[in-house]
């Protein structure tokens, strides 16, 4: 039998040592309780987000092909150095085109020209010289031959309205187009309009591809 260890500790030493390692026992216990208390679980989930697909999208950019002007075509003739056909960005005005054309001419007729006016597409752009009979509207920049919408106007039906839309055509023509047919009848060719009061074989040449008698 392995006889018990005896260090000659007396009675009272044994328990002081006894007291001593409970003690110690205890203190460790509670170093260890209150560190894995503090400690973060190795089973709490990181939530993570991905702020890209968090954030609602915003206005889409334009494109690069939306971002580059339209170009339009726009016809310039009368007193400019140099008629012709160009192009242009869409939303330009009368004088950038006259720039292109080199400018006007001495004779060109200012009074005439609302430079700036907004041009389209396909758009025929005349101006006048001094002296040059057009009947048109001081204010404003018409382009000779050409009808609303590239529609024909029909004049022996068309109203006072319609028929100011004609090149060189205003307010004051269009009635007496209106007049004449009220006491003559309808137009029975289109040369019948050069009876009408103030249209010339100039005028008529104008607006006679823009104009129906059926």
């Amino acid at each position: 039998m392995v006889k018990s260890l005896n260090f000659g500790w007396t009675k009272r030493e044994k328990k002081l040592a006894l007291i001593f390692l409970c003690g110690l026992f205890f203190l460790v216990s509670l170093y260890f309780y209150d560190h894995s208390k503090n400690k973060p679980s190795s089973f709490t989930p990181t939530i993570t987000s991905n702020l890209n697909e968090l954030t609602p999208p915003s206005k889409v950019e334009k494109t690069k092909e939306e971002e580059k002007s339209v170009s339009i075509s726009v016809d310039i003739k009368g007193a400019v150095v140099h008629p012709d056909v160009y192009p242009l960005k869409k939303g330009a005005r009368v004088y950038e085109l006259i720039r292109l054309a080199g400018g006007l001419l001495p004779e060109a007729d200012n009074r005439l020209i609302n430079q700036a006016k907004e041009v389209r597409d396909g758009d025929m752009i005349y101006i006048p010289s001094k002296g040059e009979k057009l009947d048109l509207p001081m204010t404003s920049l018409e382009s000779p031959g050409q009808s609303n919408e590239g529609k024909l106007i029909h004049v022996n039906t068309a109203a006072a309205d319609e028929l100011s839309q004609l090149p060189g055509i205003g307010e004051a023509k269009a009635k007496a187009i209106l007049q004449y047919r009220t006491s003559h009848g309808p137009f029975q060719t289109k040369e019948d309009l050069k009876k009408v009061n103030g249209i010339g074989d100039k005028l008529f040449e104008r607006m006679k591809e823009s104009i129906s008698i059926d």
